[in-house]
């Protein structure tokens, strides 16, 4: 499940014995990850919820990693007093995107200097299909040169005639390379 913003605390130092309430930045987002899958030129709005979840009260900004002539989020700069939540809309637009595959990139949340960056993966596909692929990954995190193990499944759409697949793969990362 997702965790809470660092927090950074803001508390001066109490003298005599005093105590001082700290004051707490953080926030909570719903979503570690989120994934969409989308028929060529579909369009879509997708949810994810921020919580502040600190003490004192955050303004927030949302942008957009990349794909940003796709993506639209609406209602990008807000305010949240303690206790809080508020849901963001976002709408993606594949009209122009092109070929079907997968596009990757990321929704970044700031407020009152914490930054987050929640992972976005649209997944294209072709609206005349014959099968799919489900891909299990052993690690979620690879380095250069790391080996990776996956569990590759591919299912009909339709009904054929066994037919011989050849699948390829590709690595991306957050900026779609």
């Amino acid at each position: 499940s997702p965790s809470p913003s660092p927090s950074p605390a803001e508390a001066p130092s109490a003298g005599g014995g005093s105590t001082v309430a700290r004051k707490i930045k953080s926030f909570f987002v719903s979503d570690e990850e989120l994934n969409v899958v989308l028929v060529e030129g579909e369009s879509k709005r997708i949810f994810f919820s921020i919580k502040n979840n600190g003490s004192e009260k955050l303004d927030f900004m949302i942008r957009k990693g990349g794909l940003k002539e796709y993506i639209t989020v609406r209602d990008s700069i807000f305010s949240l007093d303690p206790g809080e939540i508020e849901e963001v809309e976002i709408d993606i637009d594949t009209a122009q995107l092109g070929e079907s595959k997968l596009y990757t990139t990321s929704i970044i949340i700031e407020a009152s200097g914490i930054i987050k960056e929640i992972p976005l993966n649209i997944n294209v596909v072709s609206a005349e299909g014959l099968f799919d692929i489900k891909l299990e990954v052993a690690k979620d995190i690879l380095i250069s040169g790391d080996e990776l193990t996956a569990k590759i499944t591919v299912f009909n759409l339709k009904e054929v005639d066994a037919i011989d697949v050849n699948v390829f793969y590709i690595l991306k990362d957050l900026e779609d390379n």
